[in-house]
């Protein structure tokens, strides 16, 4: 995120900002959600999910 990499120099501050208001309300979010989910983990959208991806999801999550 240093100014001379050529990706950030284009971005202006506003941009920045805005991306980084979105950032923290998805991260937000997600963080709600998965308090909400965490009594039943395992059926999400009513589809059981098998150990190995659950333990990865939460692995990532974490």
């Amino acid at each position: 995120m240093r100014a001379g990499t050529g990706v950030w120099t284009r971005i202006t501050d506003g941009e920045a900002r805005r991306v980084c208001a979105a950032l923290v309300e998805l991260n937000v979010s997600t963080d709600s959600l998965r308090r909400r989910m965490r009594p039943a983990p395992s059926d999400l959208a009513g589809v059981p999910v098998p150990n190995s991806l659950r333990a990865r999801r939460r692995g990532l999550l974490r």
